[in-house]
């Protein structure tokens, strides 16, 4: 890390270190905590992050990104109920469920009955 951050200071780029996250994957439960700094600030540990509209956990489960855009689609839904063009609501839902879907495609079927 301190590389990186050599580099970006040489090329007069910075990081958003608000933005800097520490997501580690592991299948095991017991993970021994580690604290990682960028230029003196200890970046955070997460669980469970978003990037990019997709939903990452630490334990590599789905399960809230099925969550998240499902929720994201009844929503998208609400807004057009009164709207007559089913075309234009369907479009625009459909997009929602296949954003990235190649990737995070549901296997079990808690994820596919929601």
């Amino acid at each position: 890390l301190d590389a990186i951050s050599d580099w970006a200071d040489e090329w007069n780029l910075s990081f958003n270190l608000s933005k800097v996250v520490n997501l580690r994957f592991s299948r095991s439960s017991c993970c021994l905590p580690s604290s990682y700094y960028i230029k003196d600030h200890v970046i955070s540990q997460v669980d469970v992050h978003k990037d990019l509209g997709v939903v990452l956990t630490s334990t590599l489960s789905w399960s809230a990104h099925h969550h998240s855009i499902c929720q994201k689609a009844y929503n998208t839904l609400g807004l057009y109920v009164a709207c007559p063009c089913i075309k234009a609501r369907n479009s625009c839902v459909r997009y929602q469920l296949t954003y990235c879907s190649v990737i995070w495609r549901p296997y079990l079927i808690k994820d596919i009955i929601i």
